[in-house]
């Protein structure tokens, strides 16, 4: 179940302008911080975390845990912080579960996110890909742009994923939109998960990055007409001791 919680921090909207022309209008206004960053330090927190991480250990400690992310350019990679050494084949996990959420900070590149797939075109403002092959997860998936908001409509064989992104702008974000909030729904079968999720950020070295991320997730589960079971959680991710521009992830990636 965690696992599929984390979804919701699989895409940000910071650096899809690399996207084609085509379909750059999508992204073409939206507050974008990574042009100025080329070396980030920055830790992850939280109590949930911790706590899922302690039902699987029994004994270890766990105290003043982090995740510590180092980014460069084509260059990423994740440290376990913990005040009592933990087993490789602990960190290991974390790091896979963990290493590839931090676009919320540093953005994603769209070729990535559509690597594989077949631009078909647009379609009554949908712009639409597919997978020629037929072998991935995702066989389709749509977007589309209103003025405050981005829509994506993902198609699987066992369900749909539906995911809305919320755009706003502030003060400080240059005439630009920000992205803030964002309500994904997941249905695969029987089970329905849906998540609501909300950005606050903070000023650091002149920009504007990601303070805290706040998670209401509701997993229902239809078992049959006269029975479904529902479970709740709610999960708040700190983004704490942004180091921007030291040269720490460069000294970091020079030792490995």
């Amino acid at each position: 179940m965690y696992k599929k919680l984390l979804i919701i921090i699989l895409i940000s909207m910071n650096n899809f302008c690399l996207a084609s022309s085509e379909y750059r209008a999508i992204w073409k206004d939206l507050y974008d911080p990574t042009s100025k960053i080329r070396d980030i330090v920055f830790d992850i927190k939280s109590e949930k975390i911790e706590e899922l991480i302690k039902e699987k250990l029994v004994t270890h400690k766990i105290k003043d845990f982090a995740l510590r992310y180092y980014w460069i350019k084509n260059n990423l990679d994740l440290k376990v912080v913990n005040s009592e050494k933990l087993p490789e084949e602990t960190t290991s996990l974390i790091k896979k579960q963990f290493l590839n959420k931090i676009e919320l900070v540093v953005g994603s590149d769209f070729d990535q996110f559509v690597n594989g797939y077949e631009y078909v075109g647009v379609k009554h403002g949908w712009y639409e890909w597919e997978d020629p092959t037929g072998l991935k997860d995702v066989g389709s998936f749509k977007m589309k742009r209103e003025k405050k908001q981005i829509n994506i409509i993902q198609k699987k064989a066992t369900g749909t994923i539906k995911t809305k992104y919320f755009l706003k702008k502030t003060s400080w974000s240059a005439n630009k939109f920000i992205f803030w909030k964002i309500d994904k729904t997941i249905q695969e079968g029987a089970y329905n998960i849906k998540i609501q999720g909300k950005v606050e950020y903070m000023k650091k070295n002149n920009l504007w990055l990601p303070k805290k991320l706040t998670m209401a997730t509701k997993h229902n589960l239809n078992e049959n007409s006269d029975q479904d079971i529902t479970r709740s959680m709610d999960i708040i991710y700190h983004f704490v001791g942004y180091k921007v521009n030291t040269s720490e992830a460069l000294r970091w990636f020079s030792t490995r």
